[in-house]
């Protein structure tokens, strides 16, 4: 008796090299598909994880690589943060620059001591006195300087203040690329120009911050949720890549599964000639499956190698294309590993693939045609679902509008799904006889896909319907939340809002209003709302405002509860936000101690079109009596807004760089700065 012969690896090996020599288009188009698959996927996911990055990085290098960043809404906050060595300052102004005939308007960033490095360094060095100075990339190429070169640095209010310095290092914004930034080292910098603090130290531990940041006198922030924050901010061209991720992956099962579907039949007469030779079904279908899963596997190599080598040499010209500077791009090894496991899941379940893709074709061979006429079951769905729709709009004219309007996506779906079983026969019915028959026939079944495809869509549609049909009601039912085209900066202190003020002037501002801060504790607030409130809050014997009707609350405003500022000295008469005034004109006070509110009366108060939202509900004159009944007193802080037509801001486009007004928002936490 003949023996077969040993299936050895070198056997198994041989094997096959022959398979592959032999079925090696099939692989090719394997390999090539693979190959391009990966490319895009870890192409599209390194292009956005590079961005990522280099936002992660402008925005630490922005503060100096510390750990905490620290706000003063006071000169004695201030004075408390100078004096701890362990705390370095940055103070925020505009200069013009000139060098070699050359000048260029920045943000000139002046830090108290020459520890804290701001921005990332490509050439030179860092300034240690206060000699020398960094530049921007943009701005040194700009004004043809270079470390070692002298440049005049003017004060844009004084144009005859000017100081001569040493240019000592190039810097750049890896999410700016065209940032024009100058730093320098002012031990002498006073402490009321200081915009923020950063330091390595936990202000509520060793620094002993603790009393003050509870009181609200200082404001902090760890620099790491600054970064996660600028890391989510994506370019517009990633802003749609948040699930990336997951359409990345069903895209490459669904081709490379396709590919392996299509493939399996023609290998039928490879398996039965190797089953002839003696070797199991078993053993052929794993021989099959190791060439698959290598040639995969090669081409998820191969293309995360090519992508990789592209955006490494081609780093430049991709991160100008989105306006940055990458220092170094990020290969998503984690996804490149979860591809290449995708990968090999579509080719090892390629036999029952196969067997799906069978079983699905002979169901579609055997679906009915479309029906000769409209059935009872799709009448019913239409019926059901006008039904529903007529509901939700019946709901919906209500004051205010009835929980039974969220059915409406509902009845729109199934009105979606009947359609295509009663849009179909009606059309049909209309058609010769012989047309009639044929198109029955090519139809059969598509009106399942396409009633499952229309509740799809109707359902998607609706969503986002609902969202700006909410916001359009919101905008339309409430004032703006602040003055349009507006820049809001609070609590600043008195000496900065000077300098804000004397900045945005130079800038080409026109109208900038003040209001003076009271001093406030957790333990004692007064705010400013509708007379209603107050009323609900006394009927129902609470002393928790979140426990009244939410109908309670004035609902024509952002900010139903508000705070209490105080204005200039021309101002004769209490301001408050329309929306919070009654009808003969008077607006509510709460004194909020903790979470529990008590009602201290109303007042009288003409309405003013700016206030409101992000700005105070209500403006007192310095002068009124009424401060000293609530026990108000004046803070050492203000708050700044400026309004008017639309002012160029730091870093917005459609401004020159000489026309912006300086706002870099570092990290602290009770700084409110809005923008609209």
């Amino acid at each position: 008796m003949r023996r077969s012969p040993r299936r050895t690896p070198l056997t198994r090996w041989r094997t096959a090299r022959r398979l592959v020599a032999f079925r090696w288009r099939t692989l090719l188009l394997l390999f090539l598909t693979a190959g391009v698959l990966t490319f895009a996927a870890v192409g599209v996911l390194a292009v956005r994880d590079s961005s990522a990055r280099a936002a992660t990085d402008a925005a630490l290098a922005d503060q100096g690589n510390r750990a905490y960043a620290l706000q003063a809404s006071s000169d004695e906050a201030s004075a408390r943060l100078a004096a701890d060595d362990r705390v370095a300052g940055v103070a925020e102004q505009r200069a013009q620059v000139r060098h070699a005939g050359a000048e260029v308007s920045a943000d000139l960033r002046v830090t108290t001591g020459s520890s804290l490095h701001l921005g990332v360094l490509t050439d030179g060095r860092f300034p240690t006195d206060s000699s020398g100075l960094t530049l921007s990339t943009y701005a040194a190429e700009l004004l043809d300087a270079e470390p070692g070169d002298v440049v005049r640095v003017v004060d844009p209010t004084e144009p005859t203040a000017f100081e001569d310095l040493v240019l000592t290092g190039i810097t750049i914004d890896p999410s700016d690329r065209e940032d024009l930034t100058v730093t320098r080292v002012d031990p002498d910098l006073p402490a009321s120009e200081v915009a923020a603090w950063f330091t390595d130290t936990d202000p509520y531990g060793a620094l002993g911050l603790g009393a003050q940041i509870d009181a609200g006198k200082i404001g902090y922030r760890s620099t790491a949720s600054v970064a996660e924050e600028a890391a989510a901010s994506t370019p517009v061209a990633f802003a749609d890549a948040a699930y990336a991720e997951p359409g990345l992956a069903l895209l490459v099962l669904v081709v490379l599964g396709g590919i392996v579907v299509a493939a399996v039949p023609t290998t039928r007469a490879d398996r039965e000639g190797l089953r002839a030779a003696g070797w199991s079904a078993g053993r052929v279908w794993r021989l099959y499956r190791g060439v698959l899963v290598m040639t995969t596997l090669s081409g998820v190599a191969v293309g995360t190698a090519a992508v990789s080598l592209l955006l490494l040499v081609a780093r430049e010209p991709v991160s100008a294309v989105l306006g940055e500077q990458w220092q170094g791009i990020d290969v998503p090894w984690v996804w490149v590993v979860v591809l290449a496991g995708l990968c090999v899941v579509a080719v090892w379940s390629g036999r029952l693939l196969g067997g799906a893709a069978r079983s699905l074709g002979s169901l579609a061979g055997s679906s009915t045609p479309t029906p000769r006429r409209v059935t009872g079951f799709s009448l019913l769905l239409l019926l059901g679902g006008t039904t529903v729709l007529a509901v939700a709009g019946i709901a919906s004219r209500s004051d205010p509008p009835g929980q039974l309007t969220l059915l409406a996506p509902l009845g729109a779906a199934v009105v979606a799904a009947a359609l295509p079983g009663i849009v179909l026969p009606l059309v049909l019915a209309r058609v010769p006889p012989a047309t009639r028959t044929l198109s029955r026939r090519v139809t059969g079944g598509l009106h399942v896909v396409t009633a499952v495809v229309g509740v799809v869509c109707v359902l998607v549609g609706s969503r986002t319907a609902q969202t700006t049909h909410d916001t359009v009601v919101f905008e339309t039912t409430s004032s703006a939340p602040q003055p349009a085209g507006s820049l809001v900066v609070s609590p600043v202190p008195q000496g900065a809002a000077d300098e804000l003020a004397s900045a945005y002037a130079a800038a080409g501002g026109r109208t900038l209003e003040r209001f003076r801060l009271v001093e406030e504790s957790p333990t004692s607030m007064v705010r400013v709302t509708g007379p209603a409130l107050l009323a609900c809050m006394e009927e129902a014997g609470t002393r928790d405002p979140d426990a009244v009707d939410p109908l309670c609350f004035r609902q024509d405003t952002y900010a139903p509860v508000n705070t209490v500022a105080i204005g200039s000295a021309d101002l004769e008469r209490p301001a408050a936000d329309p929306g919070l005034l009654d009808d003969v004109s008077e607006v509510g006070l709460l004194r909020f101690a903790g979470a529990e509110a008590t009602p201290a009366g109303t007042v009288e108060a003409d309405p003013e079109d700016g206030l409101g939202g992000n700005l105070p509900g209500l403006v007192l004159p310095p002068d009124d009596p009424l401060l000293g009944e609530l026990g108000l007193r004046a803070a050492d802080a203000e708050m700044v807004g400026a309004r008017g037509p639309r002012h160029p801001v730091a870093g917005e486009p459609g401004g020159a760089p000489g026309d912006r007004l300086p706002a870099r928002t570092d990290g602290a936490g009770d700084r409110r700065v809005g923008q609209q």
